[in-house]
């Protein structure tokens, strides 16, 4: 979870994103930040799983790494209220409907 919320971070920061609290809730590990424009959001949001994505290629050399990473990739991929999902369906459905 560590390097999910580092990808969030750093990708925010980039941005311009401002950090506003970074903490451990009940539910791991986790970052509020300001949105930014719906363009940033989508990147920052999309930065976690993506980065649990690439962390799948730790596989070989260490399954249960891997194996998590591949879990937790997926799921906070899921469009769940709250999770990176949901942010990233929001920011596309904006981004779409712009017109």
């Amino acid at each position: 979870m560590v390097f999910h919320e580092a990808a969030h971070i750093i990708v925010a920061l980039i941005l311009g994103i401002k950090i506003k609290k970074i903490g451990l809730g009940w539910k791991g590990m986790y970052t509020v930040r300001e949105p930014g424009s719906v363009e940033k959001n989508l990147y920052a949001s999309l930065a976690g799983p993506l980065m649990n994505l690439v962390l799948i290629l730790c596989w070989h050399w260490y399954p249960i790494f891997g194996l998590a990473n591949l879990c937790c990739g997926v799921v906070n991929f899921l469009p769940i209220e709250g999770s990176d999902g949901a942010r990233i369906l929001s920011c596309w459905r904006q981004m779409h409907n712009k017109g």
